[in-house]
Protein backbone atom coordinates (compact mmCIF):
# COMPACT_ATOMS: atom_id res chain seq x y z
CA UNK A 1 0.00 0.00 0.00
CA UNK A 2 0.99 3.67 -0.16
CA UNK A 3 1.08 6.19 2.68
CA UNK A 4 -1.53 8.94 2.50
CA UNK A 5 0.78 11.96 2.38
CA UNK A 6 3.80 11.24 0.18
CA UNK A 7 2.42 8.13 -1.57
CA UNK A 8 5.51 6.14 -0.58
CA UNK A 9 5.16 2.38 -0.43
CA UNK A 10 4.53 1.02 3.07
CA UNK A 11 4.27 -2.59 4.23
CA UNK A 12 1.75 -3.81 6.79
CA UNK A 13 -0.41 -6.83 7.59
CA UNK A 14 -3.71 -7.65 9.28
CA UNK A 15 -4.97 -10.72 11.11
CA UNK A 16 -3.82 -12.52 14.25
CA UNK A 17 -2.80 -15.95 12.96
CA UNK A 18 0.91 -16.77 12.68
CA UNK A 19 1.81 -13.14 13.34
CA UNK A 20 5.38 -13.89 14.47
CA UNK A 21 6.10 -15.87 11.32
CA UNK A 22 4.42 -13.21 9.16
CA UNK A 23 6.47 -10.48 10.82
CA UNK A 24 9.74 -12.37 10.35
CA UNK A 25 8.96 -13.10 6.71
CA UNK A 26 8.13 -9.48 5.91
CA UNK A 27 11.12 -8.11 7.81
CA UNK A 28 13.41 -10.42 5.88
CA UNK A 29 12.38 -8.47 2.79
CA UNK A 30 11.57 -4.99 4.09
CA UNK A 31 13.26 -2.70 6.60
CA UNK A 32 10.13 -1.65 8.48
CA UNK A 33 6.45 -2.46 8.85
CA UNK A 34 3.99 0.31 9.61
CA UNK A 35 0.24 0.83 10.16
CA UNK A 36 0.09 -2.55 11.90
CA UNK A 37 -3.12 -2.74 14.01
CA UNK A 38 -2.69 -3.23 17.74
CA UNK A 39 -4.60 -6.53 17.70
CA UNK A 40 -1.94 -7.95 15.38
CA UNK A 41 0.81 -7.44 17.98
CA UNK A 42 1.08 -10.70 19.92
CA UNK A 43 2.26 -10.93 23.53
CA UNK A 44 5.22 -12.96 22.31
CA UNK A 45 6.20 -10.23 19.85
CA UNK A 46 6.25 -7.67 22.65
CA UNK A 47 8.69 -9.87 24.57
CA UNK A 48 11.08 -10.40 21.70
CA UNK A 49 14.39 -8.64 22.16
CA UNK A 50 15.19 -8.61 18.44
CA UNK A 51 12.23 -6.35 17.55
CA UNK A 52 11.58 -2.65 18.01
CA UNK A 53 7.83 -2.03 18.28
CA UNK A 54 6.69 1.59 18.46
CA UNK A 55 3.31 3.30 18.29
CA UNK A 56 2.61 4.71 14.82
CA UNK A 57 0.82 7.76 16.26
CA UNK A 58 0.31 9.47 12.92
CA UNK A 59 -1.81 6.53 11.76
CA UNK A 60 -3.96 5.91 14.86
CA UNK A 61 -7.65 5.96 13.89
CA UNK A 62 -9.81 8.39 15.88
CA UNK A 63 -13.09 6.90 17.13
CA UNK A 64 -15.88 9.39 17.82
CA UNK A 65 -19.21 8.85 19.56
CA UNK A 66 -21.97 9.73 17.12
CA UNK A 67 -24.29 10.53 20.01
CA UNK A 68 -21.76 13.12 21.17
CA UNK A 69 -21.78 14.68 17.71
CA UNK A 70 -25.59 14.67 17.65
CA UNK A 71 -26.06 16.14 21.13
CA UNK A 72 -23.03 18.48 21.26
CA UNK A 73 -23.69 18.76 24.99
CA UNK A 74 -21.36 19.87 27.75
CA UNK A 75 -18.57 22.38 27.94
CA UNK A 76 -16.27 20.33 25.69
CA UNK A 77 -18.52 21.02 22.70
CA UNK A 78 -19.29 24.65 23.53
CA UNK A 79 -17.40 26.06 20.54
CA UNK A 80 -19.03 23.53 18.18
CA UNK A 81 -22.50 24.47 19.43
CA UNK A 82 -21.72 28.12 18.89
CA UNK A 83 -20.62 27.48 15.31
CA UNK A 84 -23.68 25.34 14.56
CA UNK A 85 -25.96 28.02 16.02
CA UNK A 86 -24.25 30.70 13.93
CA UNK A 87 -24.76 28.72 10.73
CA UNK A 88 -28.43 28.05 11.51
CA UNK A 89 -29.14 31.69 12.35
CA UNK A 90 -27.45 32.96 9.19
CA UNK A 91 -28.80 30.32 6.79
CA UNK A 92 -32.23 29.14 7.98
CA UNK A 93 -33.32 28.20 4.45
CA UNK A 94 -30.55 25.67 3.81
CA UNK A 95 -31.33 22.06 2.88
CA UNK A 96 -29.69 18.82 4.04
CA UNK A 97 -29.87 15.95 1.55
CA UNK A 98 -28.57 12.41 1.16
CA UNK A 99 -26.96 12.61 -2.26
CA UNK A 100 -27.90 10.38 -5.18
CA UNK A 101 -24.55 8.99 -6.29
CA UNK A 102 -25.96 7.87 -9.64
CA UNK A 103 -26.88 11.42 -10.64
CA UNK A 104 -24.58 13.21 -13.09
CA UNK A 105 -25.78 16.55 -11.69
CA UNK A 106 -24.81 15.50 -8.19
CA UNK A 107 -21.33 14.44 -9.34
CA UNK A 108 -20.89 17.78 -11.15
CA UNK A 109 -21.81 19.60 -7.91
CA UNK A 110 -19.34 17.46 -5.93
CA UNK A 111 -16.63 18.13 -8.50
CA UNK A 112 -17.29 21.89 -8.56
CA UNK A 113 -17.23 22.14 -4.77
CA UNK A 114 -14.02 20.10 -4.56
CA UNK A 115 -12.34 22.46 -7.03
CA UNK A 116 -13.54 25.45 -5.00
CA UNK A 117 -12.38 23.89 -1.72
CA UNK A 118 -8.94 23.31 -3.22
CA UNK A 119 -8.80 26.86 -4.58
CA UNK A 120 -9.77 28.40 -1.23
CA UNK A 121 -7.03 26.50 0.56
CA UNK A 122 -4.58 27.30 -2.25
CA UNK A 123 -3.97 23.66 -3.01
CA UNK A 124 -1.95 22.25 -5.88
CA UNK A 125 -3.42 20.99 -9.13
CA UNK A 126 -2.08 17.52 -8.29
CA UNK A 127 -4.00 17.63 -4.99
CA UNK A 128 -7.33 18.09 -6.73
CA UNK A 129 -6.60 15.27 -9.15
CA UNK A 130 -5.90 12.86 -6.28
CA UNK A 131 -9.00 14.00 -4.38
CA UNK A 132 -11.33 13.56 -7.34
CA UNK A 133 -9.87 10.17 -8.23
CA UNK A 134 -10.38 9.00 -4.63
CA UNK A 135 -13.97 10.26 -4.64
CA UNK A 136 -14.66 8.48 -7.94
CA UNK A 137 -13.25 5.24 -6.50
CA UNK A 138 -15.48 5.54 -3.47
CA UNK A 139 -18.57 6.21 -5.55
CA UNK A 140 -17.71 3.19 -7.72
CA UNK A 141 -17.90 1.02 -4.60
CA UNK A 142 -21.44 2.16 -3.75
CA UNK A 143 -22.89 -0.93 -5.46
CA UNK A 144 -21.10 -3.27 -3.04
CA UNK A 145 -20.67 -1.06 0.05
CA UNK A 146 -23.11 1.21 1.88
CA UNK A 147 -21.55 4.53 0.89
CA UNK A 148 -23.41 7.60 2.19
CA UNK A 149 -22.88 11.15 0.92
CA UNK A 150 -24.64 13.88 2.92
CA UNK A 151 -24.83 17.31 1.31
CA UNK A 152 -25.86 20.80 2.40
CA UNK A 153 -27.43 23.16 -0.14
CA UNK A 154 -28.13 26.88 -0.16
CA UNK A 155 -30.21 28.22 -3.05
CA UNK A 156 -29.83 24.84 -4.82
CA UNK A 157 -26.03 25.09 -4.66
CA UNK A 158 -23.97 22.42 -2.89
CA UNK A 159 -21.84 24.12 -0.22
CA UNK A 160 -20.70 21.07 1.77
CA UNK A 161 -20.65 17.29 1.66
CA UNK A 162 -19.34 14.39 3.72
CA UNK A 163 -18.74 10.79 2.68
CA UNK A 164 -19.01 7.81 4.99
CA UNK A 165 -19.30 4.05 4.77
CA UNK A 166 -21.74 2.23 7.06
CA UNK A 167 -20.13 -0.88 8.51
CA UNK A 168 -21.21 -3.74 10.77
CA UNK A 169 -21.20 -3.53 14.55
CA UNK A 170 -22.56 0.01 14.83
CA UNK A 171 -19.58 1.62 13.09
CA UNK A 172 -19.24 4.03 10.20
CA UNK A 173 -16.00 5.13 8.57
CA UNK A 174 -15.61 8.78 7.60
CA UNK A 175 -13.60 9.41 4.45
CA UNK A 176 -14.04 12.88 2.97
CA UNK A 177 -15.47 16.22 3.95
CA UNK A 178 -15.44 19.27 1.68
CA UNK A 179 -17.07 22.66 2.16
CA UNK A 180 -17.09 26.28 1.13
CA UNK A 181 -15.73 27.52 4.43
CA UNK A 182 -16.71 31.11 3.65
CA UNK A 183 -20.00 30.04 5.28
CA UNK A 184 -19.26 30.45 8.98
CA UNK A 185 -19.82 27.24 10.93
CA UNK A 186 -20.24 25.04 7.87
CA UNK A 187 -17.72 22.37 8.88
CA UNK A 188 -19.10 21.73 12.41
CA UNK A 189 -22.65 21.87 11.08
CA UNK A 190 -21.84 19.42 8.30
CA UNK A 191 -20.35 16.93 10.79
CA UNK A 192 -23.34 17.44 13.10
CA UNK A 193 -26.03 16.70 10.50
CA UNK A 194 -24.02 13.78 9.11
CA UNK A 195 -23.84 12.31 12.61
CA UNK A 196 -27.61 12.67 12.93
CA UNK A 197 -28.15 10.70 9.76
CA UNK A 198 -25.65 7.96 10.62
CA UNK A 199 -27.09 7.67 14.14
CA UNK A 200 -30.59 7.30 12.67
CA UNK A 201 -29.25 4.32 10.66
CA UNK A 202 -28.12 2.58 13.85
CA UNK A 203 -24.47 3.63 13.88
CA UNK A 204 -22.96 4.39 17.28
CA UNK A 205 -19.36 5.20 16.44
CA UNK A 206 -17.51 6.98 13.66
CA UNK A 207 -14.01 5.93 12.67
CA UNK A 208 -12.64 9.37 11.83
CA UNK A 209 -9.44 7.84 10.44
CA UNK A 210 -5.91 9.11 11.04
CA UNK A 211 -4.36 12.59 11.18
CA UNK A 212 -1.26 11.63 9.16
CA UNK A 213 0.93 13.66 11.52
CA UNK A 214 -0.43 16.93 10.10
CA UNK A 215 -0.71 19.47 12.92
CA UNK A 216 -3.84 21.19 11.65
CA UNK A 217 -5.63 17.92 10.98
CA UNK A 218 -4.64 16.57 14.40
CA UNK A 219 -5.96 19.66 16.17
CA UNK A 220 -9.24 19.47 14.25
CA UNK A 221 -9.80 15.76 14.89
CA UNK A 222 -8.96 16.14 18.59
CA UNK A 223 -11.51 18.97 18.80
CA UNK A 224 -14.23 16.34 18.27
CA UNK A 225 -13.19 14.64 21.53
CA UNK A 226 -12.50 11.04 20.44
CA UNK A 227 -13.65 8.35 22.85
CA UNK A 228 -10.79 6.05 21.87
CA UNK A 229 -8.05 5.38 19.32
CA UNK A 230 -7.52 2.32 17.17
CA UNK A 231 -3.77 2.16 17.58
CA UNK A 232 -1.29 1.28 14.85
CA UNK A 233 2.35 0.26 15.25
CA UNK A 234 5.70 0.29 13.49
CA UNK A 235 7.89 -2.81 13.68
CA UNK A 236 11.53 -3.25 12.69
CA UNK A 237 14.50 -5.41 13.59
CA UNK A 238 17.06 -4.18 16.09
CA UNK A 239 20.49 -3.52 14.67
CA UNK A 240 22.82 -6.40 15.38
Amino acid sequence: MKDFVHYHEVVSFIGNNNVDQTTDLLLSQFEELSMVPEECISDNMRLREDLIIEEDRNNHDYVLSLKDLVDLSGNKFKSKRRKVKSFLENHPAHEVKVLDLKSDDVWKSIEDLTFLWNKLKRGKASDIKNELNALKRQISLSNVCEIIFVGIYIDDKLIAFTTNEKKHGGFAIGSFGKADYRYDGIFPYSEHVTAKHLHSLGCEFLNYEQDLGLDGLRKYKLSWKPVKFLKKYKIKKKDK
